[in-house]
């Protein structure tokens, strides 16, 4: 998921013939998905981005499943090596 039409073009090209992968230029505010939909999520280089990131990060949780796992990392300059997994409360 990207906001970026050519970051999506990317990812398909890139993916071709891989067929858990689907590319689709989303708004991660409002993300077009199903409570519980996913089991794992990647942000790279997003939150420090947006306007929202709260908001950003409780759709993301939404669309986690229960036992899911999501990873974020911010730009190097930003806090170097900076990725952490986190677990929602059992």
């Amino acid at each position: 998921m990207d906001i970026s039409a050519d970051q999506i073009a990317a990812a398909r090209r890139l993916s071709t013939g891989i067929a858990i992968v689907e590319a689709a230029t989303v708004d991660i505010h409002q993300l077009p998905y199903e409570d519980a939909s996913f089991d794992a999520l990647v942000a790279i280089q997003v939150i420090e981005y947006l306007d929202r990131p709260a908001k950003a990060l409780s759709e993301l949780r939404r669309v986690s499943d229960a036992h899911g796992r999501l990873a974020v990392r911010r730009r190097p300059s930003v806090a170097a090596g900076s990725v952490r997994v986190v677990t929602p409360p059992t």
